[in-house]
């Protein structure tokens, strides 16, 4: 069994370099002030218009978590009778188990997003005429930019403190159950869900590439 190891100093190079998406935990619970440290990491991130539009919903509850999982099982089974699944069953039966763990960990962090409060986006390019795609390949989508960047900043502090996460997305098949299920109200949506606990596990690292394959100088 993997146990936390002994809090020690952790430059960034190392927590960037260490960090590993880990889907087995132990039962050992998360003290209040190591949470409190993750949450600070997050708020710190960078946002567009300095708008900080996330919110973070912190899921101790075994019943709430237990509530999620059988919505995204729920919602599989649902998919499976589509017309459009014929030819991708395994695919889509693979969620059970890759979209499912966040209720095995001590605590499931649920993390919210409200959308970029800009005239930019919400008035003047709309109203010129720019269709939601045109507009996403325009602008970027700023507000999941500025979220991505909290969800990292969290992650990257968790591993430093010696907890495991894992950034995930794929159960939001059963995103508007699980908003009912959490309550989440307008403007606010679901945008992702981290287990969070002890690791019971030490995943090999994953082939990254390699620098030169990840930028051009333009000079």
């Amino acid at each position: 069994m993997v146990v936390k190891q002994e809090r020690k100093a952790m430059t960034l190079e190392e927590a960037i370099e260490g960090r590993c998406s880990i889907r087995k935990f132990t039962d050992d619970p998360v003290p209040e002030e190591d949470l409190m440290k993750m949450l600070w990491a997050a708020g710190r991130a960078p946002s567009a218009g300095n708008q900080q539009m996330w919110h973070f919903l912190i899921i101790k509850s075994k019943e709430v978590r237990e509530r999620m999982r059988q919505a995204v099982l729920d919602k599989v089974e649902e998919m499976l009778t589509w017309e459009a699944a014929k030819g991708w069953e395994e695919r889509i039966t693979g969620i059970r188990g890759y979209g499912t763990f966040f209720a095995n960990a001590p605590i499931a962090v649920a993390v919210l997003t409200k959308p970029y409060d800009n005239p930019l986006d919400s008035h003047i390019l709309p109203a010129h005429g720019l269709s939601f795609k045109e507009l996403y390949d325009l602008r970027g989508d700023p507000g999941r930019q500025s979220l991505g960047a909290a969800i990292s900043n969290f992650l990257l502090m968790a591993h430093a403190m010696g907890y495991g996460t894992c950034w995930m997305t794929g159960p939001l098949v059963a995103k508007p159950a699980m908003e009912k299920i959490l309550d989440v109200q307008p403007p606010w949506s679901l945008a992702a869900i981290t287990p969070l606990g002890v690791p019971a596990e030490s995943p090999a690292p994953r082939k990254r590439k390699d620098i030169s394959e990840i930028f051009t100088v333009i000079e």
